[in-house]
């Protein structure tokens, strides 16, 4: 996986020659919504080669419109994640308020000029750019007649309703842990790989500020705990306002990269001590 800053891409010429497939988006969580768009590209990059642009930190937090509760994937586990998958290049785009006042159309012309831009995949709800005016539609019609194909996926749906982070975001902070996994299509995984805790042991605590993403709410949660010697341990994890307290079933004796969060068992109106 090769990670490349937008200002990069646009300003090396290192890309000039290159027949570019790409996808862009959030790409919060790398839900089924999401995976619809990485499958969909994979057709594309057999004679082009395939880049991913996502946005950093996530436009929502930064303008602050509406309300955001944290992101569902820290950066490292995203970057990991698409590194699993075939898209050879990820482009990180640095979201700022500036960034934000950018046309769509000036965006996409930034991109087309930086490469033989081939072809675009992204999904119907996607839009950018200014006050994000530039929505999928207009950008297919802005691209009419040149060597770029646009194609539009459709949202994936599920019971009825689009799979979106916003939902899964919903459903984590409901402690609903059985419907986020099924948006997700894996168990809600919590990054603590630069989270210091005790190894050695069975207990240990952590504090709730020095998580990064989402969490449930206060409860008990059945966890899986993933460590860098790839063994794996089944614990439970207490969520406190302040803290959380995470207890193994076996002795720790490597780092916790992930904590998978399986199972709400108890709440806090319930009575946790």
């Amino acid at each position: 996986m090769n990670l490349i800053s937008f200002d990069d891409f646009i300003s090396s010429g290192e890309f000039k020659d290159v027949d570019v497939s790409m996808t862009i988006g959030v790409f919060d969580g790398l839900h089924a919504g999401h995976m619809a768009l990485l499958h969909r590209i994979y057709d594309k990059i057999d004679s082009s080669t395939g880049f991913l642009f996502t946005f950093h930190p996530n436009p929502k937090r930064v303008l602050g419109k509406r309300p955001y509760h944290k992101d569902i994937l820290s950066l490292r586990q995203k970057t990991e994640m698409i590194a699993n998958n075939k898209i050879e290049n990820m482009v990180l785009i640095d979201f700022s308020p500036e960034f934000s006042k950018l046309r769509g159309e000036d965006f996409f012309s930034k991109i087309a000029d930086s490469c033989r831009l081939r072809h675009i995949v992204f999904g119907e709800n996607f839009s950018c750019g200014y006050q994000a005016l530039f929505h999928a539609a207009r950008i297919k019609e802005w691209f009419s007649g040149s060597i770029t194909e646009v194609d539009i996926v459709p949202s994936v749906m599920l019971s009825g309703e689009r799979v979106s982070s916003s939902r899964i975001r919903r459903s984590i902070l409901e402690g609903d842990m059985t419907t986020a996994a099924k948006l997700l299509g894996r168990s809600h995984s919590i990054d603590m790989a630069n989270i210091p805790h005790v190894t050695g042991s069975r207990t240990f605590d952590i504090e709730v500020d020095s998580i990064a993403q989402i969490l449930p709410p206060p409860g008990l949660y059945d966890v899986s705990m993933c460590c860098t010697n790839e063994s794996e341990y089944h614990g439970e994890m207490v969520i406190h306002r302040d803290t959380i307290t995470c207890h193994s079933d076996e002795i720790i004796r490597s780092h916790i990269i992930e904590m998978k969060i399986i199972e709400h068992i108890i709440g806090e109106k319930d009575g946790i001590n």
